[in-house]
This record gives C-alpha cells, sequence and structure tokens, in this order.
C-alpha cells in the first residue's frame, strides 16, 4: 500500500504525463513539438518508476508496460489513436488510484484495442 505523499506525487506526475500526450495530440503536424512533448510524456514515466517500491504491484507492473510500449517504438511512430489510448490509460490511472490485478488487465485490454500489445512490447 502507498502512502497518502506518494499517491500525491504519483497523481502530480499522472497529469503531468497526460497533459504532455495531450500537448502531442495538439502538435500532430508539428514534428519537433509532438516529439518533445512525448519524451516528456516517457521522463513522467521514470519518475512514476521511481515511486515503484511505495506503490501496489499492479500499478508498478502498468507503469513498466508503458515504459516499454515507449522504448520499443520511435515515439513518430505513435498515431493519434494510439496517443489517445495511452492518455486515457494514464488518465484511468489517475481517476483510479489504487489499482489492483482487474483494473489493470482492462486497461492492457483497452491499449490492445487501439494496437498496443502491452504483453509483447514486454517480451
Amino acid at each position: 500500500m502507498s502512502d497518502a505523499k506518494t499517491r500525491l506525487a504519483c497523481a502530480a506526475i499522472l497529469k503531468s504525463g497526460i497533459e504532455h500526450i495531450e500537448d502531442a495530440l495538439d502538435n500532430d503536424s508539428e514534428f519537433f513539438i509532438r516529439n518533445n512533448a512525448l519524451e516528456q510524456a516517457k521522463e513522467c514515466l521514470a519518475k512514476l518508476w521511481e515511486h515503484r517500491q511505495q506503490r501496489e504491484e499492479p500499478f508498478v507492473e502498468l507503469v513498466n508496460a508503458l515504459q516499454c510500449v515507449f522504448a520499443e517504438r520511435d515515439v513518430e511512430c505513435f498515431g493519434n489513436g494510439q496517443l489517445a489510448a495511452l492518455r486515457d490509460a494514464m488518465q484511468s490511472m489517475l481517476d483510479a488510484g489504487e489499482i489492483d490485478d482487474d483494473f489493470a488487465n482492462s486497461v492492457s485490454l483497452q491499449l490492445l484495442k487501439a494496437g498496443i500489445d502491452v504483453f509483447r512490447e514486454i517480451e
């Protein structure tokens, strides 16, 4: 279980990551702005990873899966539908607070429907 301070820190990081992905979506014709926004979203995932010791295992697994998605692809390879799915996944994590296995599975399924196979990405 995580303490309130850790949960607030993770919430702030998730909000920042969501904003960066939204910036990328808003600037899909501006290569450098879009890529910079996605690099910043990746940095947010790295910051979330720093809190892994204080968070529940399904949260850690989702963060790891999202990191692997970004690690395995160049940021310019993401379509707007996939970015929207990544944003929605992060928003779901923010809204949920505490994350269990069922929630993590549902987020993974949402991503799969958008063409992002988090299980394949972490192999």
